[in-house]
């Protein structure tokens, strides 16, 4: 941009700690920067941090899907869809991300919070089951597949993806966890 102060609005869209929302506000003098985020606890952080910086009257916070608020504008219901489907697929990505670097308890913790938004993502729960296992908690990796199991039948009657119970599976027969990588 070549006129930092030609900007006006700024959106941070999953903005955790809002370090991107305080940056833009000293980059872009005159905007007004709004942080999005579906999380209590990243927003009480963001709180936090914007009022270290003195920055509260050009930061706002909220919590929630986009424009949740906006029920009658159906431009509004697709843009939140949207923005909601690459909010939970940014998670997924991460949380197989921190699998795969075997940081099991950042792992589990992106997908608990993207299962918090959607109960239904079957994906999510194939992590947190895999970190559950490899950091040899085999009880917690059960207890997932018994939570997909039985949110995929009381929300849709359906069974879980042959891929999660292969998984499952797997689990029960000790070919994932700790020692099996």
């Amino acid at each position: 941009i070549d006129d930092p102060t030609a900007v006006e609005r700024v959106l941070d869209l999953c903005t955790g700690s809002g370090c991107l929302a305080i940056l833009a506000a000293h980059h872009f003098p005159n905007a007004m920067v709004d942080a999005v985020d579906i999380s209590k606890g990243a927003l009480e952080v963001a709180a936090r941090n914007v009022g270290e910086y003195g920055l509260e009257d050009r930061v706002s916070l909220y919590r929630g899907d986009y424009l949740a608020d906006e029920a009658d504008a159906p431009w509004a219901t697709t843009a939140r869809e949207t923005l909601r489907e690459r909010f939970l697929s940014a998670l997924h990505e991460l949380a197989e991300l921190r699998l795969e670097a075997g940081d099991y308890i950042a792992a589990i913790g992106l997908a608990r919070r993207g299962l918090e938004h959607d109960r239904l993502r079957e994906p999510l729960y194939r992590v947190l089951m895999l970190a559950h296992a490899r950091a040899g908690d085999m009880a917690s990796a059960l207890q997932s597949y018994e939570r997909c199991r039985a949110a995929l039948d009381e929300e849709l009657g359906a069974s879980p993806s042959a891929q999660t119970r292969a998984l499952h599976a797997a689990i029960l027969r000790g070919d994932e966890g700790p020692e099996v990588r």
